[in-house]
């Protein structure tokens, strides 16, 4: 069963990268034709290969490394096929896809160790997850739509050719777009976040916010809480939140790379309630 879901992972990537290479050689208007057509059945083989791997390692994929980035790739590609039932946002699929890729071509890479749950499943926790990783996918879509609106002001300002640049939608849509994302991702992540902490709560952990993946989604709250505050109080505005969203997303990718090197390891944080209820000086 291994063996099936490392095959269809090979052929999911390759896809992929199919459908990425149509757009650059058939440009805007073949990819919406059949470039989406080739996404979505990467897709599928996508879902089969973390279903195999599921199955095969006996955990959810976002209990490893390895599982967290193709986890989080079929989030976005999920994402991206719901979006392109509106014309005017396919030709993020260009953009998108091959982010998923990097994603996804990654997870070979990193551990597959299983990590420590610091309080063991639960209801709250299977809530939690699917919640964080789909508000990392908006901060995803508002990243890619910032750098589209940079580059896409670059070109006006400087009234370069619309060979490369023509095909991205006008400022106003990738403002509206990339605000939108990050009011939506600042939403989802706060309910994920709550989810997390009332999780920890019930399982009698105090120390369980010392966990790196918990200190990385709340720095990550922070940042997005900071960025979204500013913009609704009309303190930024276009080039200046475009760019921002890209460097918080930079940040928190960096933040969730780093974050375990940057804790001591021999910090108390008990892995399992019964382990919190016996630590010296837990009640």
């Amino acid at each position: 069963m291994k063996i099936a879901a490392m095959v269809l992972t090979a052929c999911a990537a390759l896809t992929y990268a199919a459908s990425f290479g149509l757009y650059f050689v058939r440009r805007r208007e073949a990819f919406e034709r059949r470039g989406l057509v080739l996404v979505g059945a990467g897709l599928c083989l996508h879902t089969a290969a973390i279903v195999l791997f599921w199955i095969a390692y006996r955990v959810p994929p976002w209990s490893t490394a390895c599982g967290v980035l193709a986890f989080w790739s079929w989030t976005a590609v999920v994402v991206l096929m719901v979006l392109a039932a509106r014309r005017g946002m396919r030709v993020l699929g260009a953009f998108i896809v091959p982010v998923a890729l990097m994603m996804f071509a990654a997870a070979f890479v990193v551990s597959k160790e299983p990590f420590e749950m610091p309080a063991g499943p639960s209801p709250l926790m299977a809530a939690h997850i699917p919640l964080v990783f789909l508000s990392y996918t908006a901060f995803l879509y508002a990243a890619v739509a910032g750098a589209l609106y940079v580059a896409q002001d670059r070109r006006i300002k400087r009234k370069g050719p619309e060979a490369v640049f023509g095909r991205i939608p006008p400022l106003e849509w990738l403002e509206r777009f990339t605000v939108g994302s990050l009011v939506t991702g600042f939403v989802v992540l706060t309910l994920g976040l709550a989810l997390g902490f009332a999780w920890l709560s019930m399982a009698g952990l105090r120390e369980g916010w010392r966990d790196p993946k918990i200190v990385a989604i709340s720095v990550a709250w922070l940042l997005y809480g900071g960025l979204v505050v500013a913009r609704l109080a009309a303190w930024v505005r276009g080039r200046r939140v475009a760019v921002m969203a890209v460097v918080c997303f930079v940040l928190v990718l960096a933040l969730l790379v780093f974050i375990r090197h940057a804790i001591p390891e021999d910090l108390p944080a008990p892995a399992t309630p019964q382990a919190a209820k016996e630590a010296p000086g837990q009640p």
